[in-house]
């Protein structure tokens, strides 16, 4: 039976663009588990919980034990008669070292060959510690007992925006944007097909920066309020 949670929004105060990036990570988390619970095969999903349960070198009993249930309940699993309760699929995600994504799945994503290229690199950003993570291909992402999701690339506006000047081996970077506590630019990186350069920034630092000059790339970065946005050199 699907439970559906309403959330007043008069109940909810929001002070700050981490709260709201909490806010968004935990409704898209259960938002995509409850639409893929509803599609998962009880086959699939039993065998790869006892391949993966067997490459981590656990029985059932010591499995079960973690996620408190019993044991009895990961062999109905594993024989394809019954899936695990949806508020079960975190933890056990964790214990057996994958994404939720592939619990509910039943199997692994595999990447596409070109998926090492740099230019589909992607970006994750922790809403709790403010890590910044990036990646190619179908990479599952986890910090602070979260699983984070990539964030939309923007297209740089008058806001957020680069002025950048080059030399023959170097790019002189300089922005106006504010690098307040709760409101800086985070990153500034620069990608290629096979190179990726990466600076991160801090509050209060300057507005401007150098690095090393790479071509037939583009520049992106992160503004912990308002999200990764790009421009061409």
């Amino acid at each position: 039976m699907l439970k559906v949670y309403h959330i007043r929004q008069s109940s909810v105060r929001i002070q700050d663009g981490s709260t709201i990036r909490l806010l968004n990570s935990i409704i898209s988390t259960l938002i995509l588990c409850t639409m893929r619970y509803t599609d998962m095969n009880a086959q699939t999903t039993g065998i790869i919980i006892k391949q993966l349960r067997i490459e981590k070198k656990m029985t059932q009993l010591e499995l079960a034990e973690k996620i408190n249930v019993t044991d009895r309940a990961v062999s109905k699993w594993e024989r394809g008669e019954g899936c695990p309760d949806i508020t079960l699929i975190h933890a056990l995600a964790s214990i057996l070292g994958v994404s939720e994504s592939t619990i509910l799945a039943g199997t692994f994503e595999e990447n596409s060959k070109d998926a090492g290229n740099m230019k589909h690199i992607k970006f994750f950003m922790c809403p709790g510690c403010g890590s910044i993570f990036s990646g190619t291909g179908n990479a599952a992402v986890t910090c602070c007992g979260r699983t984070l999701y990539p964030l939309q690339i923007q297209d740089a506006d008058s806001r957020h925006i680069l002025t950048v000047q080059t030399s023959d081996d170097e790019f002189y970077i300089t922005f106006t944007h504010p690098m307040e506590k709760s409101h800086h630019i985070s990153f500034i990186a620069y990608s290629t097909a096979d190179t990726f350069l990466i600076k991160r920034l801090y509050a209060e630092q300057s507005c401007e920066l150098t690095m090393p000059r790479l071509r037939g790339g583009r520049f992106i970065f992160g503004c912990t309020r308002d999200g990764i946005f790009t421009q061409k050199e």
